[in-house]
């Protein structure tokens, strides 16, 4: 097995799905430990502080590089018949949804309205083992992210009187709609996640 697929493969999925909805992951933890290491250095004993070790939690693997895509196709043919490949394929499949659009930019106006408002609730926690240091961020962060209105985590413009507006806008939902059947189809599959299924 290449070193370098569960990068890829969290590149994938993870690249595709939030392009549309917040993501957290890795990097929103860092950047939150970061902030309290910040606001804790010009305290009296800043030494006294623990702040969660997030680069500590990261597998290995997330050090390699990515698969070039001409790797890529050739790694998932070989591994079709596999869990492995199947999951690999929904991944890459996330993404080639998430490329049939673009997200819309949002107006001036829109981002005046929304400047006091805190970062969108995340759709997706991405951690790589249950209460890691990303997990740990998260939960610190989700006891303020309610105290203002959260952003929306996607905005989709549309001019009811105009047939290529409505056209475009419906595409570009219907795109996230697709995106989400993907990656709820490609977590049905991943092994040990059955805790976090729930049956209708």
């Amino acid at each position: 097995m290449d070193r370098r697929l569960p990068h890829t493969f969290f590149n994938l999925f993870v690249g595709g799905l939030s392009k549309w909805i917040r993501v957290y992951d890795y990097r929103d933890a860092e950047e939150r430990a970061e902030m309290y290491r910040e606001m804790c250095a010009g305290e009296e004993n800043p030494e006294e502080y623990e702040f969660p070790e997030v680069a500590g939690c990261l597998p290995a693997s997330m050090k390699e590089e990515p698969l070039e895509k001409e790797n890529l196709i050739r790694l998932r043919t070989k591994l079709a018949s596999t869990l492995v490949g199947q999951l690999l394929g929904h991944a890459m499949e996330i993404e080639q949804i998430s490329a049939q659009a673009e997200r819309p930019a949002l107006s001036d106006d829109a981002r005046g309205k929304l400047s006091d408002a805190n970062p969108p609730v995340p759709g997706f926690l991405a951690v790589f083992s249950p209460s890691d240091a990303v997990e740990a961020c998260f939960e610190e962060e989700a006891q303020y992210a309610l105290e203002t209105p959260p952003e929306p985590n996607l905005i989709i413009p549309m001019e009811p009187d105009n047939a290529r507006s409505v056209r475009t806008a419906f595409h570009i939902f219907g795109t996230v709609c697709d995106i989400l059947a993907a990656s709820v189809r490609l977590l049905d599959m991943m092994p040990g996640n059955s805790e976090w299924v729930v049956d209708a």
